[in-house]
């Protein structure tokens, strides 16, 4: 729900909504990879978006029957990592030079 307000209102420019913030997480509270699974929910971004979020919930839940019963934490599932582009150095726009001499034997 938080994800979903804050873009809401930041954005879209909501000023008006009914909410128990009681039982509500801070959008700033949220973990990074929480955020893009909701994100990914929210706005229909990926087509595993329902699937990722279901694995995700299971996994809590999980945590939770664990704490009760005084038992190991599972292990997090492992989240999409985005696909950003490789970061650009100034050795990678030097021009290859031609070789003018033949190579040493």
């Amino acid at each position: 729900h938080s994800v979903f307000l804050h873009h809401a209102i930041l954005e879209s420019g909501m000023d008006v909504g009914i909410v128990n913030a009681h039982e509500m997480i801070a959008y700033d509270d949220l973990e990074d990879d929480m955020k893009l699974l909701c994100e990914n929910l929210v706005f229909n971004k990926t087509p595993e978006a329902t699937d990722d979020m279901l694995e995700r919930t299971a996994y809590e839940r999980a945590c939770i029957d664990a704490k009760k019963k005084g038992l190991t934490m599972p292990r997090k599932p492992r989240g999409k990592f985005p696909n950003l582009p490789r970061k650009q150095f100034a050795y990678d726009n030097v021009q290859p030079k031609p070789a003018t001499e033949p190579p040493l034997p």
